[in-house]
């Protein structure tokens, strides 16, 4: 977890943030967790044992990375905020819910959160770790784009037709891009001159880089907006002009 509760001050504080000297405590099961920092982790907390507390299975250290790039993003942003007893969302900016994806989730979770947090008055925004496009890509989009075309997971998919033919991928360096999958065609062997298309899950990704805020998220006041369209689906902002 990338926050907990310090006992000198009873306030959450961020992992990179916290005092060596200080005693902190879990924020769902109220049980002291250790403060984890160095060069080679992300600053964050861990229980001693796992005593069956949800926050005590661990996360990824790209997960929680990807919650701090966000972060580092979005002023304003809060982290891991809870959301009665069933959910906890990544990122809280505003009323827009971030969900960072390091790893495969199902489709059937994915619809379901972005349910869940729409019906609590939530905007939900996805953004998937480059690397879900493949271990070779694991820092920029350079190797993507020589290459043209990958397999692209089915929640990717998923997220790229609910939201109308875009998802946003987040790089090693914390540098958030909007994707669009284009389709891949090829020349057919058999018919010279025709075009047959390959199988679905192989995609064409254009890139372009979505800077300090996804592009089109944004309003002419300079504040986050969303429309709401079909049944329970947030996608993309109501540009105001």
């Amino acid at each position: 977890m990338l926050m907990a509760r310090a006992c000198s001050s009873n306030e959450f504080v961020l992992g990179a943030e916290a005092h060596r000297d200080d005693l902190f405590a879990c924020p769902e099961c109220k049980e002291a967790v250790m403060l984890k920092r160095g060069t080679e982790v992300v600053p964050h907390f861990a229980h001693f044992a796992d005593i069956g507390c949800p926050l005590s299975q661990g996360e990824s250290m790209r997960h929680m990375e990807m919650k701090l790039q966000i972060g580092a993003l979005f002023p304003g942003a809060s982290y891991e905020v809870r959301f009665g007893a069933e959910r906890r969302a990544d990122v809280l900016i505003d009323t827009v819910v971030v969900e960072c994806q390091a790893s495969p989730i199902s489709i059937e979770e994915v619809d379901a959160r972005t349910r869940f947090y729409t019906g609590e008055g939530k905007a939900v925004l996805w953004v998937f770790d480059l690397k879900r496009f493949g271990e070779a890509w694991t820092t920029t989009i350079d190797s993507i784009r020589t290459l043209g075309e990958v397999r692209v997971p089915s929640e990717m998919r998923f997220v790229h037709r609910t939201a109308y033919g875009f998802l946003y991928v987040l790089d090693a360096f914390g540098r958030l891009y909007g994707c669009h999958l284009a389709p891949v065609f090829r020349e057919n062997d058999w018919h010279e001159g025709t075009l047959s298309r390959v199988l679905k899950s192989t995609k064409r990704p254009l890139f372009h880089r979505a800077g300090r805020v996804p592009q089109g998220f944004l309003g002419t006041d300079g504040q986050l907006r969303f429309a709401r369209l079909g049944e329970g689906v947030w996608w993309k902002a109501k540009t105001e002009r």
